[in-house]
């Protein structure tokens, strides 16, 4: 089979990408089948969806050359990047998916470039490694609700329980830079990233620029709390993240509430409490991190749960 650009919009060229599609996808081959419209929608929304991706990295440059070859394929399995130089090459393959799901597997991938390009961590040792795919589908998510698509990933590409359905080990600490498979390692760092989101709020662009060789480092840059999170985060793993008598060590759950909420919520008296301020007084605790706002209903007693 051949990739064309017949019947794309512009020849398939926009200011970022040139696209393609491999011709058993269209008639006279294929009649009925879904090209070049579902392309072409991609290409409609696909520099809106470029500008989405730029603004969450604060618009860093990318360093390959524009356009970026975007291959639509007939096969199934998700999508992949090469790069050569600065030539960087997109393979999507949807099988029967329909185009705003091509614009999620192209997000998917070229979050990563952008990552890489970033260079404050994210980003593995020649691939995005697992710090790098939990973002990119975390991104990828995002760029669903953003859209009004939802907020969960398609069908086939959840990765969270991959690592519920195990001992659930130390992945924020322990990164894997050559790991970008879905897996318990990758499925570790999405759900931390997650609880970086919508347990801590911290938003979209905070989390991007606050990069690091880990997600530990990731939440210290947000939070400078200098404690390990993952032992606090015992709290996020084993105990509010599934409270032990109802998400036990290896259960899947069906669907992950944030924020985690437990038998009650905290108050700054129940964290001045645990956290004694040695003659500070809180208004000057939270001048002194620069934070706005308290988060006092967060299932949390750690210090970054208070702070904006």
């Amino acid at each position: 089979m051949a990739l064309i650009t017949t019947g794309l919009t512009s020849g398939g060229v926009t200011a970022h990408y040139q696209f393609q599609y491999d011709d058993s996808l269209a008639a006279p081959l294929n009649p009925g089948g879904p090209e070049p419209a579902r392309t072409n929608a991609v290409i409609a929304a696909s520099e809106n969806d470029f500008n989405l991706m730029a603004g969450w990295f604060g618009n860093v440059a990318l360093d390959v050359n524009f356009t970026i070859a975007v291959n639509v394929t007939q096969n199934g399995g998700g999508s992949a990047w090469n790069r050569s130089g600065r030539n960087l090459t997109v393979t999507i393959n949807p099988a029967a998916g329909i185009a705003s799901f091509i614009r999620y597997l192209l997000i998917s991938e070229m979050v990563e470039q952008i990552m890489r390009a970033q260079g404050l961590g994210w980003f593995g040792s020649g691939t995005e490694g697992s710090e790098g795919e939990g973002l990119s589908r975390f991104l990828a998510t995002q760029f669903l609700a953003v859209n009004g698509f939802g907020n969960s990933p398609p069908p086939g590409f959840a990765n969270s329980n991959t690592w519920l359905a195990t001992v659930r080990a130390d992945f924020v600490n322990n990164i894997t830079p050559t790991d970008d498979g879905p897996d318990a390692i990758t499925g570790c760092a999405l759900l931390f990233i997650y609880y970086l989101s919508a347990q801590l709020t911290f938003s979209v662009n905070r989390i991007v620029a606050a990069g690091a060789p880990t997600l530990t480092g990731v939440y210290k840059n947000l939070t400078a709390d200098p404690v390990d999170p993952f032992p606090g985060s015992s709290n996020w793993s084993t105990s509010s993240f599934r409270e032990r008598r109802q998400y036990p060590t290896r259960a899947r759950i069906p669907t992950i509430r944030f924020p985690f909420r437990g038998a009650s919520s905290l108050s700054t008296r129940r964290y001045l409490i645990v956290h004694p301020l040695a003659g500070d007084t809180i208004r000057k605790k939270i001048r002194a991190f620069n934070a706005v706002n308290l988060r006092v209903l967060l299932n949390s007693d750690r210090r970054a749960s208070l702070l904006g």
